[in-house]
Parts: C-alpha cells; structure tokens; sequence
C-alpha cells in the first residue's frame, strides 16, 4: 500500500499539471478511461503497480535478439521517454 500511496498521488499530480496548463477539463482523463483503456484508472493503477519487480531491456538488446532469430524489424513505436513500454512488431525473415 506504501507503493500506492506514493504513486498514485504522483500520477494524479502529473495528469492534473497537464490539464492544467493546456486548459483542458481535469476531470475528463478519468471519466473517459473506462471507455478508451476498458477498465477504470483505478484498477490500471494497481494492475501496473503489481508488475513489479519487472526487467527493463535496452531497444539494443531487443533487436539482437530478434536479428540472431531471423527476424527484421518491421514498426517501432516509443513512449517518448515517458513512462510506458515501447512496443516493436518483427517479421520472420525469408529463409
């Protein structure tokens, strides 16, 4: 609960200071979630607070390894240095 309570308030903060400075409703990222994310901002939270303990690997590593497996990278989509998790779609290589 210690994790949560630190968090939470964080990711509140964070989304409130955006509202806030592109004079949007503070209130709409979490009426509108439960419609974009299929479940309430609340339940997301604790979902990805209990990923934790979780591995990070380089992008670098990520390629290697799928390379040595005869896969090429086909779209490659990042979050901006934000939280969140970089996602990459390979292709089996013709043989």
């Amino acid at each position: 609960m210690l994790f949560a309570g630190t968090f939470i308030p964080y990711f509140v903060a964070k989304q409130l200071a955006k509202d806030i400075l592109r004079c949007r409703d503070p209130l709409a990222p979490y009426r509108d979630y439960k419609k974009i994310r299929g479940m309430s901002i609340v339940h997301d939270w604790f979902d990805w607070l209990g990923g934790y303990p979780f591995e990070v690997a380089r992008p670098e590593a990520i390629f290697d390894f799928y390379r040595g497996k005869c896969f090429s990278l086909i779209t490659l989509k990042t979050c901006g240095g934000e939280l969140g998790n970089n996602e990459y779609v390979f292709k089996k290589c013709a043989e």
